[in-house]
């Protein structure tokens, strides 16, 4: 265990103990998220302590000073990063409570918050921790309650979708008992989307509220030139609950004029050139890109497709939203929400038309004057921090 204390020593009121198993300023989804939240956290207490796993090329000493001068951080759990990926983060639960328990020995928190992994059907560190009276516990926000019908599933994924049907029956499974041992304990549950929120209200937590976890710097973000020539464009990885199969099978419905980009990791292969020769010159692989890139390909394009089954708050339609390109979703999942007013979203029923459906709502979109949508802004995320760590108001 590695740890720093970066700023200043104090005694007022807002003391935060936070857990961010993936935190690092410098990547995407999740430890790009996580960085994010803790940079918030900081930003409205009075001292956060964050536990974090150990991330190679990145020590205590350099993550504090990047999310705050208020902020120690404390490196936890295991150091090898071949491990399976729950299976690392179990132990470094295990770890990250045991270091919490110590630290509440020696001191009090007004806070206590599990900031990341976004999984709520999974164990996180309060399970393992016992709750002291001056503590307000707060969980998320947390995602992964969306589930496809089995129809859908294929449908997306061309495949008989076992592996769907098999996370569902799993997940379902811990998600009872985890929800079923932390409702007594966590004061606040925050959801990534109207899934998990259901999810949570279902389970009979106290105090529930629906928060994505993303906060874009607009001003960033490039001036979207929508395209003459209509231009889908898919950027995610090329694992096939992501729905790019889907999307291949729905630029058939569309005319030859139509193309699509394809970028991210696992997404130049084989199998996705096979299912895209039909349609010749028209699919164009451009492998994995940063985020520059990608953002561009966003600003040029006609709409961003994701069909995805349950993305719990994929930035990257927030990302196309805050640029003013709509984003085709089904209606699965925290796509939807992440794009807002943006979203063009489609119906799972009926299935035997979803990719004529989807096909139609891309169509529906070219040459459609859109405006940008800044929804996720660093203070709508200090709103509903504010009142969950105070409990005084409503998000």
């Amino acid at each position: 265990m590695s740890e720093r204390v970066a700023g200043r020593s104090t005694n007022a009121q807002r003391q935060v103990l936070a857990f961010a198993y993936a935190c690092h300023p410098d990547k995407g989804s999740e430890p790009g998220a996580g960085a994010t939240l803790a940079r918030i956290v900081a930003g409205i207490s009075d001292h956060v302590v964050v536990i974090t796993r150990k991330e190679p090329g990145l020590n205590a000493d350099q993550l504090a000073e990047r999310l705050g001068e208020n902020v120690t951080v404390i490196q936890a759990g295991p150091a090898a990063t071949n491990l399976p990926t729950y299976l690392r983060y179990f132990l470094w639960i295990l770890d990250a409570a045991r270091v919490a328990t110590r630290l509440q020995a020696d001191r009090e928190f007004n806070v206590v918050h599990h900031l990341t992994y976004a999984s709520d059907w999974f164990a996180h560190p309060l399970l393992f921790m016992k709750k002291r009276e001056s503590e307000r516990w707060v969980w998320g926000p947390a995602g992964g309650a969306s589930y496809a019908p089995y129809g859908v599933s294929k449908q997306v994924t061309k495949s008989l979708a076992l592996g769907e049907l098999a996370r569902g029956l799993s997940t379902r499974a811990l998600r009872a008992v985890v929800h079923r041992l932390s409702r007594s304990r966590v004061d606040v549950a925050l959801a990534l989307n109207s899934d998990s929120e259901r999810s949570f209200v279902s389970a009979k937590f106290t105090n529930v509220a629906v928060q994505v976890n993303a906060v874009l710097d607009y001003a960033s973000l490039p001036t979207r030139v929508a395209p003459i020539d209509p231009l889908l464009v898919y950027a995610g990885r090329g694992v096939k609950w992501k729905g790019l199969p889907f999307v291949i099978a729905a630029m058939q419905h569309l005319g030859p004029n139509w193309k699509l980009k394809v970028a991210g990791p696992g997404t130049d292969t084989p199998y996705f050139r096979e299912l895209a020769a039909p349609l010749g010159d028209r699919i164009q692989f451009v492998g994995t890109l940063d985020r520059i890139a990608t953002l561009a390909l966003f600003a040029n394009a006609t709409a961003v497709v994701l069909p995805s089954l349950h993305d719990s708050a994929p930035w990257s339609a927030a990302e196309s939203a805050g640029i003013g390109t709509p984003v085709i979703c089904l209606d699965l999942g925290g796509v939807g929400a992440m794009a807002g007013p943006l979203a063009r979203i489609v119906p799972i029923h009926p299935t035997g038309d979803l990719a004529q459906r989807f096909a139609a709502a891309a169509s529906a979109t070219h040459l459609i004057a859109t405006t940008r949508s800044p929804a996720h802004t660093k203070e709508a995320l200090e709103s509903t921090l504010n009142w969950a760590y105070d409990g005084e108001r409503s998000p």
